[in-house]
């Protein structure tokens, strides 16, 4: 089986290229698959004037990191990937989940992005 498998723990925008909309991209353009987890969803890019959207509730962001835990499909991912994060406490959840993936597979890549 061939490790293609990439998380990205990033923002999510309905308009516009930053944060997982752009990571995603470049990835699947190298053909790998992209598991795709939000942080925050906005409307835009917090840069304009208007921005509609929020931070996803830590409560959701943990049950959507435990089923993808539950699916078993760590055996072919080879690298996580995080960015934007929308709370202390996100942060906390995902740093858990990371360490969860490098327990059960140490060679797993992880890059952090801004």
């Amino acid at each position: 089986m061939t490790e293609n498998k990439t998380i990205i723990i990033h923002s999510k925008v309905s308009i516009g290229y930053v944060g997982s909309n752009t990571t995603s991209f470049v990835l699947q353009t190298g053909g790998y698959e992209v598991i795709t987890i939000p942080t925050v969803l906005y409307s835009n890019h917090l840069g304009h004037t208007t921005v509609g959207g929020g931070k996803i509730p830590e409560d959701l962001l943990s049950a959507i990191l435990k089923g993808i835990l539950k699916l078993e499909i760590l055996k072919g991912v080879s690298t996580v990937i995080t960015g934007f994060m929308g709370s202390a406490k996100q942060v906390m959840i995902i740093a858990d989940f990371i360490r969860t993936i490098k327990k059960y597979k140490p060679e797993t890549l992880y890059y952090a992005t801004l």
